[in-house]
């Protein structure tokens, strides 16, 4: 098996957060760049080829721009991003821009390598506050299922994507249980999630667990023990079959992200390592996508050097990518 990482990045000091989808001329990716949570945070648009080789164009957004969700629905592709709303005089502390987001959405057609990105109009019929995208969605039963959540009050939300907006189907977690960032699958029978855990000092350092027969009403969340989550992004790759792939953090921080395989909803076996970099080792927030041609494609937060910011050291955050064709997918689905 031959597997091929590649680092993407751009002249800005931190990339975080990554989607990625696949369209007829290759596959989209998208993440934002600049220091988290200030003004001059933005989204990058970049392209890969069939080879999953980064071509080096990149669109950016307007600033104030964040977390991502590409997806593609009838032929066509869409991103789906947040805007802060207050400034950061506004807010006690800038991370808590995330829960003053408004959320929006833009057509995108590709021609020769170039984008063509429409203007943003509203996500909801309703404009709302607070909700924020994520994990890759799913498409079931002819549905594109979005899986949001809600940053202030900590619970996890699903949207069917309608007539190129986000209609409510049901919710996850609100019973205090401290649950963002849900991923979704499906297994042929049963939906399921895992979502990550905001608060594992007090509820276990274990992820979320729900499941749901219709996308509406979903059990109330469990942890599940065999899977570390120590406030980490993780993302379950769907294929519409049990025991699919997972992408996790092991451990108590954000050293090693791993590829592995659940059983039922629990961890099965741990397969390999996604970020390989010895100094600064980091890895976090990973997304995926099966592109036209049945490749599937890896993407995450990794790093490449530590740089400093006011006087502290930090590891630049930059995108890291791997790609995996059909058969050797296979293999890694098929391990015991």
């Amino acid at each position: 098996m031959v597997m091929k990482k590649q680092l993407i990045m751009t002249d800005l000091p931190s990339h975080h957060c990554a989607t990625i989808v696949g369209y007829e001329g290759g596959t989209l990716g998208a993440c934002y760049g600049g220091w988290e949570c200030t003004d001059n945070q933005r989204i990058l648009l970049f392209s890969l080829d069939h080879d999953g080789q980064c071509r080096s164009d990149f669109f950016r957004f307007e600033d104030r721009t964040g977390n991502p969700l590409l997806i593609r629905y009838q032929n066509e592709i869409f991103i789906i991003y947040s805007y802060f709303e207050k400034d950061i005089e506004e807010v006690n502390h800038p991370v808590m821009r995330w829960a003053y987001c408004s959320q929006w959405v833009r057509k995108i057609t590709v021609s020769n390598n170039s984008f063509n990105v429409e203007e943003r109009r509203p996500l909801f019929k309703n404009p709302q506050i607070g909700f924020l995208c994520r994990c890759s969605p799913i498409e079931s039963d002819g549905k594109l299922v979005l899986p949001l959540y809600h940053e202030s009050s900590r619970y996890g939300v699903f949207f069917e994507w309608m007539n190129d907006m986000a209609k409510m189907l049901g919710k996850v977690g609100q019973g205090g249980n401290a649950l963002i960032q849900p991923s979704i699958w499906f297994d042929g029978s049963r939906y399921h999630m895992l979502g990550r855990n905001m608060r594992p000092s007090i509820y276990g350092a274990h992820a979320w667990y729900s499941s749901s027969v219709n996308l509406k009403n979903w059990q109330e969340p469990l942890l599940e023990p065999t899977i570390d989550n120590f406030n980490n992004s993780l993302v379950v790759i769907n294929d519409d079959e049990p025991d699919p792939l997972i992408i996790w953090n092991k451990g108590c921080n954000r050293n090693s992200l791993m590829l592995g395989k659940l059983s039922g909803h629990g961890l099965g076996r741990e397969l390999i390592t996604l970020n390989t970099q010895s100094h600064p080792k980091y890895g976090a927030y990973p997304n995926y996508c099966f592109d036209l041609d049945d490749n599937l494609h890896l993407i995450w937060t990794d790093a490449d050097e530590m740089i400093k910011r006011r006087g502290n050291k930090y590891p630049r955050l930059v995108i890291g990518h791997l790609m995996l064709k059909p058969v050797d997918y296979r293999i890694l689905r098929s391990a015991r």
